[in-house]
């Protein structure tokens, strides 16, 4: 049992654990959990137990105790090898836990959350991602004696991951691949209602999930004990700006941005090359896509080597001057789960946005105001070329989606949502 007094003679302590290490902040994931640190830093002092970037790390560990009072690295141990993934499946059946879980273990991780545990006393842990619930499963958090209070448990999932691989089952052509994501989808359906029961707060990103995670079972509907909270996906609205001039001007330019390691991103890019950028350039020959992401996978350049009208760029380290010359967002996913922060990154660099209905899931927009939605090869391409060819219509999206990423989805605004569940969690005064 962890003792957990809170105290108004001290501050509070707050351990937030995290898989990945949050910066730099490049990915949606990264973004999000370096910012709901920074804020939960606003009311509490946080060691951020995490794992050591590839690269940088002197550069992230001064970044991160910028608000932390304390950084803590770990190698990352997960390895992406052929063997490896073999290894990984072989014990996710004999363990019967998700591969996904299986995949994300780490041993050092582990060992440093229970040292942490063992020799601090915290007021909160805020887990990062529900892989990271593992480390704290079997320790018996939620009981405790009149004089051993428990310590309180939050839990920021960045997306329902049953969905997440049931959805990516039914997106699969290889019948042995489909059965596998299938599985991982059930036993995750497990695994997550267990880490929900077992906090005293669930973080989701949108209404959507808020709802899916209370439909889980009656315990999460009608237990007052588990609080489901919503804390959306949000962008600095002051690093991602418009530009000066009138892009409704600009060359055929469209543009995607995000991790092209993630399957839904590279796969959803893919089928927009083959299947709608060929008939937007019906009308439209000049018109060029660029795809701006870390990873791309070999599948993708190899799509686009000889094409002069495709640019993948891989990394980049400044984002703006690629959203400065778009003219038109696209997202093209057909599968995923969870919020994307690249739909409020569009609004706010006031870039027309469209999207499919799952790339845009999760976001509070009204259809021909903020952004476009079509799920259909036919239907996004004369999407994006109504978008070239009316004015009207382009700079309502550009100025609605500026004021909607200000209004809803600016880190300013979403922090302070962070500020006041740890004020009423640790029973602060405001």
């Amino acid at each position: 049992m962890v003792n957990s007094e809170p105290s108004t003679s001290r501050e509070p302590q707050v351990l937030f654990v995290s898989q990945q290490c949050p910066w730099p902040k490049n990915s949606g994931g990264n973004i999000r959990t370096y910012f709901i640190a920074r804020y939960l830093a606003q009311v509490a002092a946080v060691t951020l137990l995490t794992t050591a970037p590839r690269e940088g790390g002197a550069q992230a560990e001064a970044e991160l105790e910028k608000f932390c009072a304390k950084v803590e690295f770990v190698n990352d141990e997960k390895g992406n090898s052929a063997l490896a993934n073999a290894a990984t499946l072989a014990k996710s059946f004999l363990r019967r836990r998700p591969a996904f879980i299986e995949h994300n273990l780490m041993r050092g991780l582990n060992r440093a959350v229970q040292r942490c545990l063992a020799t601090e006393r915290y007021d909160a842990l805020h887990v990062n991602q529900v892989d990271t619930f593992l480390y704290f499963a079997d320790l018996h958090l939620t009981g405790g004696t009149a004089d051993e209070k428990k310590v309180s448990i939050v839990l920021d999932t960045h997306n329902i991951h049953a969905e997440y691989y049931r959805r990516r089952a039914r997106a699969a052509s290889n019948p042995v691949t489909r059965a596998l994501f299938a599985r991982d989808g059930r036993l995750l359906a497990d695994f997550e209602l267990n880490a929900f029961r077992s906090s005293d707060k669930v973080i989701v990103c949108s209404p959507d999930e808020q709802q899916a995670v209370q439909a889980m079972d009656d315990t999460l509907a009608k237990d007052e004990s588990v609080n489901v909270v919503v804390v959306p996906n949000g962008v600095d609205c002051e690093e991602y700006y418009p530009s000066p001039d009138d892009p409704f001007d600009r060359p055929h330019e469209l543009v995607f941005m995000g991790d092209m390691a993630y399957a839904p991103n590279s796969e959803g890019v893919a089928g927009f090359i083959r299947n709608v950028l060929p008939r937007v350039r019906q009308h439209y020959p000049d018109t060029h896509f660029t795809v701006i992401g870390k990873a791309p996978p070999s599948a993708l350049l190899k799509l686009v080597e000889r094409r002069s009208d495709v640019t993948v760029t891989g990394f980049v380290d400044e984002m703006m001057p690629y959203m400065h010359r778009a003219k038109v967002f696209v997202i093209p996913l057909q599968y995923g789960a969870g919020t994307r922060l690249k739909v409020p990154q569009a609004f706010a660099c006031g870039i027309p946005t469209v999207s499919t209905t799952i790339g845009a899931e999760g976001i509070d927009y009204t259809v021909g105001s903020d952004i476009l939605i079509a799920d259909s090869d036919e239907a996004m391409a004369d999407a994006i070329c109504t978008l070239f060819a009316d004015r009207e219509l382009y700079r309502t999206l550009r100025t609605r989606g500026r004021e909607t990423a200000l209004s809803k989805y600016d880190w300013r605004v979403i922090g302070q949502l962070v500020v006041e569940q740890y004020i009423e969690l640790l029973g602060l005064k405001r």
